[in-house]
C-alpha cells in the first residue's frame, strides 16, 4: 500500500476517486459499501472509520478530520468558465 503524502495543510494527498468517495461517505454513507477499495486509504489516513455494528453490517463514517477536509473542499472556489467570463 502506498504511503500518504502530506500537503501543506496536513491533509494527505488523495486521488480524485478517494476524494469523491470521501464526499459520498460524508453526504450519503449508506451508498458506500465497506468493500470499496477507495476506503482503505481513507481509513489509513484517519478520514473515515467503519462502524462495525451488527445492524448496519459495517458502515463508513467520516471522522472529525475527514469532516474538516470535506468542509474545506466544499468552500474551495471554482474556476471561472468561459461562459461566465465572457459576460
Amino acid at each position: 500500500m502506498k504511503e500518504p503524502h502530506e500537503c501543506a495543510t496536513n491533509f494527505p494527498m488523495l486521488t480524485p476517486h478517494e476524494i469523491a468517495t470521501l464526499m459520498l461517505v460524508a453526504h450519503s454513507p449508506g451508498q458506500v459499501g465497506t468493500e470499496w477499495p477507495e476506503l482503505l486509504p481513507l481509513v489509513s489516513c484517519n478520514l473515515i472509520n467503519v462502524d462495525q455494528c451488527r445492524k448496519c453490517r459495517g458502515k463508513p463514517l467520516v471522522t472529525p478530520l475527514g469532516n474538516n477536509l470535506v468542509i474545506r473542499l466544499c468552500r474551495s472556489p471554482r474556476p471561472a468558465t468561459k461562459e461566465a467570463s465572457s459576460d
